[in-house]
C-alpha cells in the first residue's frame, strides 16, 4: 500500500511502501525479510532488538 514517505524502524530508509505497527513503520523489504528469517541468521538478533525497542516505545507512549 502506498503512503506518505516514512522512515523504516528497522533499516532507517525512507519509503512509501510500509506497514505501520506499534506506532512505527516497517518497509516492505524488511517486512519480507523478517517474515522469512531463520533464527540462526545473524540478522535475527538485530531484528529482535529493534522489535523490542518498538514495543518499549509503544508502551511508554500509552
Amino acid at each position: 500500500m502506498k503512503h506518505e514517505a516514512a522512515e523504516c524502524s528497522m533499516c532507517s530508509q525512507h519509503t512509501t511502501q510500509y506497514i505501520e505497527i506499534l506506532g512505527g513503520y516497517i518497509c516492505e523489504a524488511c517486512e519480507r525479510e523478517i517474515a522469512n528469517i531463520n533464527m540462526e541468521d545473524k540478522k535475527y538478533g538485530i531484528y529482535s532488538i529493534l522489535m523490542k525497542k518498538m514495543w518499549r516505545e509503544f508502551l511508554a507512549a500509552m
